[in-house]
């Protein structure tokens, strides 16, 4: 009888063991599927690739290509694989022919096919097709990585918008499109040498090149600066300088300091209307008389000995002196130069600014039998009316124009006027100028002028204008109306095909290190898209914030 009960105990609790098991294993497959399920609520089959941009994804998941399953990747685009109105416009954004883009087109549905097409992918709906679009728009990621970085960085799509800030543009790979497109375009490279040194008898010119140097330098190791501390070195009897902008550039000041010391007449004249304060050692330990009105002294030049003068546009920061900024300097050893700057100076020593100075019938200087070197001050004279202009109104073949700022609007009718007589225009602007809202560079662009915005980090501070590669105009002024019209600056122009040469040797290099998207998107002076701007310890756009604390190089999706 025991043994009975015992196996009727037993059996009892086997088949209790038996069903719990049941129950058990069906409560984990269970939670298995909705825990599959859940993981594959946003896993989608991508039932055909239309375009490289445009597919047809199985939302409701029953196999069929519904109207509204139509999506285009978000904010980026391939290119286009019929001949279209759009072909001709973004080919020329990316220096392809519009049968290349044709065949990046049907090369990137390739990829796309390859990629995507009956695979199950992640996928953000971001919109819907409605009655305004035929279709929706997406983020698909492709082993968790977002496809359309991976379409940009293979060289098949483009994010072109210029109307919106573009975090995809960062992601763009202008090399690969090129090697797409099967043509052989020379590769995009940062040129090696920093600065170009040009002698020419008793002339010397600097022309820096700001895509080397990474970030501004509180030390004065450029060529151009090492140029400027030698001739500071030399002095015997007399320096005298006027400066716009001036700090840090230890070399430079303790250069002066010395040559105080040893006797060196020492004299200067300052802009102390923004830029400079008491404390400023240069203002603290020379003669400098300030000029304190609300226009700008905005020379960069000093005198040795009244025979050797060095200008330009050069500041002494650690932007301009320092290398991270393009800029033309000068040395002219010349003792009718040197007399002709010393009239200027002690015009201003004597408080006479602007419209106050003396106006003065400047000669042309020779500085051998077939090169002539003209000197102009303002804003007396009417220097952009008088001399500027009737010799741009004569170009015929070619004008090349390198800015910080761009919006004197006599100088862009000029540029229009040429244009449309068949002159070659191309121009590079700076990012900061390109923001201000008097900038001409949309007036420009609107007329098909080759005009490209640097991104370079550094600053295009140049002021200067090559004229069928004979005539270059350079020195301390802005093109605007300011810098024309109510700064004290100086103005040289130089008639030499010598020159001309060397200066459009330097402005094609700089103009080919600029991505070709820069002759119809505006890049921010401190963004993803502005090279080492974000990571150069300096405010490039002015706006308080540096580096990562600009939203514009930490963009967020």
């Amino acid at each position: 009888m025991k043994e009975k009960i015992k196996e009727i105990i037993n059996d009892s609790l086997r088949r209790k063991i038996f069903y719990f098991s049941i129950i058990l294993i069906s409560a984990l497959l269970l939670s298995f599927g909705i825990f599959q399920n859940k993981k594959e609520d946003n896993l989608f089959e991508i039932l055909e690739v239309v375009e490289g941009d445009l597919f047809y994804i199985d939302i409701n998941k029953n196999k069929v290509k519904d109207q509204d399953e139509l999506f285009h990747l978000n904010l980026v685009n391939v290119f286009p694989s019929v001949k279209s109105a759009k072909t001709s416009f973004i080919s020329k954004i990316y220096s392809i022919t519009q049968e290349e883009a044709i065949e990046l087109g049907k090369g990137a549905k390739k990829f796309s096919k390859n990629a995507l097409e009956n695979k199950f992918v992640k996928v953000d709906i971001l919109s819907k097709a409605n009655e305004n679009k035929d279709y929706g728009y997406v983020q698909i990621f492709l082993d968790n990585i977002d496809y359309a970085k991976i379409l940009l960085r293979e060289g098949w799509g483009y994010s072109y918008n210029p109307e919106k800030y573009d975090y995809y543009l960062a992601f763009e790979d202008i090399n690969k499109i090129h090697k797409n497109a099967s043509i052989s375009k020379p590769k995009i490279t940062q040129p090696k040498k920093p600065e170009i040194k040009y002698i020419l008898d008793d002339i010397e010119i600097y022309l820096i090149n700001p895509t080397i140097t990474k970030k501004p330098s509180a030390q004065s190791k450029t060529t151009v600066a090492l140029a400027l501390i030698k001739e500071i070195k030399k002095a015997k009897s007399t320096i005298y300088f006027a400066l716009y902008d001036f700090n840090s550039q230890d070399e430079i000041y303790n250069a002066l300091l010395q040559a105080k010391a040893r006797g060196v007449k020492v004299l200067g004249v300052a802009d102390y209307s923004s830029k400079q304060t008491e404390e400023n050692k240069y203002l603290k330990s020379f003669d400098v008389i300030k000029d304190t009105s609300d226009t700008l002294m905005h020379n960069k030049f000093f005198i040795f000995d009244s025979n050797c003068v060095f200008t330009g546009s050069m500041n002494l920061t650690s932007t301009g002196s320092g290398g991270y900024n393009s800029n033309v300097a000068i040395i002219m050893r010349n003792k009718e130069i040197a007399k002709i700057y010393e009239n200027e100076f002690f015009d201003m020593r004597k408080g006479n600014f602007q419209y106050s100075k003396t106006k003065r019938n400047l000669p042309k200087v020779k500085i051998n039998d077939k090169d002539i070197l003209s000197i102009y001050f303002t804003p007396k004279g009417d220097v952009f009316n008088t001399h500027i202009r009737p010799i741009i109104k004569n170009a015929k073949k070619e004008i090349l124009v390198s800015a910080f700022y761009l919006t004197h609007k006599g100088l862009t009718t000029e540029l229009l006027e040429a244009e449309k007589r068949g002159v070659k225009i191309k121009i590079i602007l700076d990012a900061v100028g390109a923001s201000s809202k008097a900038s001409k560079h949309r007036i420009l662009r609107d007329s098909r002028i080759d005009l490209k915005v640097e991104n370079w980090g550094g600053k295009n501070h140049e002021k200067s204008i090559l004229i069928d590669n004979k005539y270059l105009i350079t020195g301390s002024a802005n093109l605007s109306y300011s810098g024309y019209n109510k700064n004290d600056e100086n103005i040289i122009i130089i008639e030499s095909e010598k020159i001309g040469k060397i200066y459009k040797e330097h402005f094609n290099m700089l103009y080919n290190s600029i991505d070709d998207k820069y002759l119809v998107i505006t890049p921010q002076a401190e963004s993803i898209y502005s090279i080492n701007s974000c990571t150069d310890g300096i405010d490039n756009d002015y706006d308080g914030l540096i580096d990562k604390e600009d939203p514009a190089c930490t963009p967020k999706r």
